[in-house]
């Protein structure tokens, strides 16, 4: 089993609540709860709340773009096209819940 970092799970949990529950969801108590860790670590990492929801951001469009780029690609462009925007409009651009190594 791969050990995670403090910052990789404190970054996926949020990300998680995010998906879940919007930005409402997203607090330091929420967040440190999902990771196990103490909220101070999240400062330490991040600066502040702001500082963790753009690193959840940043993890949740990277998940997206990793989807984007192993889907099969098909003989129509048009009809892949349009797989892609299905995807990006379906709300599919966060991931519902962290993935693991």
């Amino acid at each position: 089993m791969t050990e995670t970092s403090a910052r990789d799970r404190i970054v996926r949990a949020a990300a998680a609540l995010l998906a879940e529950g919007g930005r409402a969801a997203v607090s330091t108590r929420a967040v440190s709860r999902a990771a196990g860790v103490q909220a101070p670590t999240i400062y330490r990492q991040f600066g502040d709340l702001r500082g963790l929801l753009d690193a959840a951001a940043s993890y949740g469009f990277a998940a997206h773009l990793h989807a984007q780029a192993a889907r099969e690609p098909v003989d129509d462009p048009v009809d892949d096209l349009r797989r892609g925007w299905d995807t990006c409009t379906s709300g599919s651009v966060w991931p519902t819940r962290p993935s693991t190594p």
